[in-house]
């Protein structure tokens, strides 16, 4: 998931390519300006709390929601998640480092 990646004073850029650099995504949440496959979207990831600064608190699992849920390919996605969690809990492997529980 590329989300809000943004430098503080820049608001429209969430990945700066320049023209020797091709990014290309496949089962992710990426920018608009990158390549992606059928299995991507770019959207809200929805985070349970996204941080607005270096400083803020933030929990980046996915509120039950997000259209992450259960959107990996879990034939190349890890079995277990950041935490050491089993994936997958679903039907699939979530995107994203943390696999969502609904318990």
């Amino acid at each position: 998931i590329l989300f809000g990646n943004r430098q503080a004073n820049d608001t429209t850029n969430e990945i700066l390519a320049g023209s020797a650099l091709n990014v290309s995504a496949s089962y992710s949440v990426v920018p608009s300006s990158v390549s992606r496959d059928s299995n991507s979207r770019y959207l809200n990831p929805k985070f349970v709390t996204l941080p607005s600064n270096l400083y803020d608190a933030f929990d980046l699992h996915l509120q039950s929601t997000s259209w992450c849920v259960n959107r990996a390919d879990t034939n190349v996605a890890p079995e277990v998640d950041i935490t050491g969690k089993a994936r997958p809990v679903g039907s699939a492997a979530d995107i994203g480092a943390y696999e969502y529980d609904p318990n």
